[in-house]
């Protein structure tokens, strides 16, 4: 089973797969204890060279996870260019981690997945008066007093088409519509279902809810792809993203079972600089990392807003945030192989030994490791793979000592703002010990490990039974359907 569209991605998963298998043969045959001696000791030795002795140990561990996460990136982008979804995260730009059961029989993909209502769709900047003059674009973005998070409301002209649209509305043709299969509604009538209306500056103000986009999304989830069954999930309480499972049998004996878990994230392309005029000035100036040609390159890139959650009902019900994902990943596909690997390596310390309190997250190593390139550059040397994984854990520690990690792209938004003082002092305590002793790394199989939350227990099935096929590409929606085009 796959949920790939195109059939050179599928192929290339299919051989993801199998070198996965291996992988996990190989760590299921790992007996730390026996391969790495009885001599060995930490007396005497350097945290560096216990970093270099852990590595070493994993040397031939490292180089498939590395082939791993390559082969990933390059079906992400063959699947890209076919279907049109933008792959976000660890899957699309080399750097992905598989997950894998202290079983070895269980491993779990997740894919982060941004995709649009539609090409066409795109919300332009009211702050920029050159551009609201004879625009035909349904929707824009205003600001809000927290930098980083905006409304999309209608423009004139969507206001316009929408005011036409409800005066010819009757019940009969309310009720036809709302009995139409949702892959038959027009993105302009979503649109409609969508609108809620608040109070902004003292105005009633139509805006697109992500509220109501969760109620969309929960109305009607999809219960199988391809004949396997989907399980669901909203990735918290309030959210409008919502996550599938599936799961399969790789070998005829049923032995290996693999999860896929895909997180779907709706995003609107907007006319906004997606990245800030002197944050751009501030990195070509100072940066040794971001060259001129991949700072132009990310000047270039899209800027998208993603539905925003919310902490309780109350909140946060029509804000949506700026999305860095675009660039961010370019950021890091564009990096030579060895600054990506010591990223996996941090993954995988991570996810071992750092999941617990709760609250560090890959998006902090990330921003971690960006900070550190600014200082010093991407070529590095495997040679020094240990001392840079020791300089990268002692930037993680002060970050957590201070609760400070400035979003990379918008410094004035702190990353580790929202973790509470306990959690943060236990996190770094834990660091500090793998600092002091890197050796710890060698108390457990530092590449198995598993998110508790893919677990298919947090999930629940459909209630109705609507089927998903990806075997094709499906057809681009229209932007209206022909009722919405009549005078």
């Amino acid at each position: 089973m796959t949920m790939k569209d195109s059939e050179v991605a599928r192929k290339m998963e299919e051989m993801t797969d199998t070198m996965i298998i291996s992988l996990m043969e190989r760590l299921k045959k790992t007996d730390i204890k026996s391969d790495l001696g009885e001599d060995s000791s930490t007396s005497s030795s350097s945290p560096q060279d216990q970093m270099n002795e852990v590595l070493a140990f994993y040397d031939d561990s490292i180089e498939q996870l590395w082939k791993i996460a390559d082969n990933i990136c390059k079906t992400s982008t063959a699947e890209e260019e076919h279907a049109g979804t933008i792959f976000m995260g660890s899957s699309g730009d080399g750097t992905y981690l598989p997950e894998i059961s202290d079983t070895y029989d269980t491993y779990v993909m997740e894919e982060d997945s941004q995709f649009e209502m539609q090409e066409d769709l795109e919300a332009i900047d009211s702050e920029n008066a050159n551009e609201m003059g004879n625009s035909k674009n349904l929707l824009k973005v205003l600001p809000t007093e927290k930098s980083g998070f905006f409304l999309i409301t209608w423009t004139e002209y969507g206001l316009q088409l929408k005011a036409k649209h409800e005066a010819k509305q009757n019940p009969a043709q309310a009720e036809a519509r709302v009995a139409k299969e949702r892959k038959e509604i027009a993105i302009f009538e979503r649109l409609l279902e969508y609108t809620d209306e608040i109070q902004h500056e003292g105005k009633t103000l139509p805006v697109i809810s992500p509220f109501k986009i969760r109620q969309g999304y929960l109305s009607n989830p999809p219960t199988s792809i391809q004949g396997y069954p989907v399980w669901f999930r909203m990735l918290d309480q309030n959210s409008p993203a919502i996550t599938l499972l599936t799961e399969e049998f790789k070998q005829n004996d049923e032995s290996i079972r693999k999860v896929q878990v895909t997180d779907l994230v709706l995003g609107i392309r907007t006319t906004m600089p997606c990245l800030d005029h002197k944050w751009m000035e501030e990195k070509e100036s100072s940066s040794k990392w971001l060259t001129k040609d991949l700072l132009s390159k990310l000047q270039e890139s899209k800027s998208f807003v993603v539905t925003k959650s919310w902490e309780s009902e109350q909140e946060n019900l029509f804000i949506w945030r700026i999305s860095y994902s675009v660039v961010e990943r370019q950021c890091i596909k564009f990096l030579p192989r060895e600054p990506k690997i010591c990223l996996i390596i941090m993954k995988a310390i991570r996810r071992k030994f750092l999941s617990e309190p709760k609250g560090l997250v890959t998006y902090h190593l990330k921003t971690v490791l960006f900070y550190h390139l600014d200082k010093v550059g991407s070529d590095w040397e495997a040679t020094d793979r240990a001392r840079n994984i020791l300089v990268l854990l002692d930037a993680l520690a002060g970050a957590l000592k201070n609760r400070s990690l400035p979003l990379f792209f918008e410094p004035g938004i702190n990353t580790l703002g929202g973790m509470d003082e306990k959690t943060a002092a236990k996190l770094e305590m834990k660091t500090r010990e793998i600092l002091g002793s890197p050796r710890v790394l060698m108390s457990g199989i530092l590449f198995q490990s598993m998110d508790e939350s893919h677990r298919k227990e947090h999930f629940q099935k459909g209630k109705e039974e609507v089927v998903v096929w990806f075997d094709e590409k499906p057809p681009e929606p229209k932007l209206f359907s022909d009722e919405d085009l009549k005078d």
